[in-house]
């Protein structure tokens, strides 16, 4: 079975506005989703907002409303990696991508 996911996170949404950011699990429950899951639906590596480097060099734990938050300013990889891998394929053989 298959959880549904509705809407998209964007650092524009605030307050109450965030609660309508849920997954519906198959036997009804009802969830936010992870920071790791924003993650991987833009195609970033797993927890690759987890750690801060503070102005004098110290690694530090983003909490879970800075991670939210970079990701909602984030946009995906895949598809630019996607277009961009047809231009290069184009440039190189003068054919388009399959």
């Amino acid at each position: 079975m298959e959880a549904h996911v509705g809407n998209v996170l964007n650092t524009f949404d605030h307050g109450d506005a965030r609660a309508t950011h849920l997954i519906v699990m198959p036997d009804g429950s009802i969830r936010r989703p992870m920071p790791v899951e924003y993650e991987r639906w833009l195609g970033l590596p797993d927890n690759w907002t987890a750690k801060g480097l503070r102005p004098d060099g110290q690694v530090y734990d983003v909490p879970e409303s800075g991670r939210n938050a970079m990701v909602g300013n984030a946009c995906t990889t895949n598809v630019p990696q996607w277009i961009a891998e047809r231009i290069y394929c184009y440039d190189t053989t003068g054919r388009a991508a399959a």
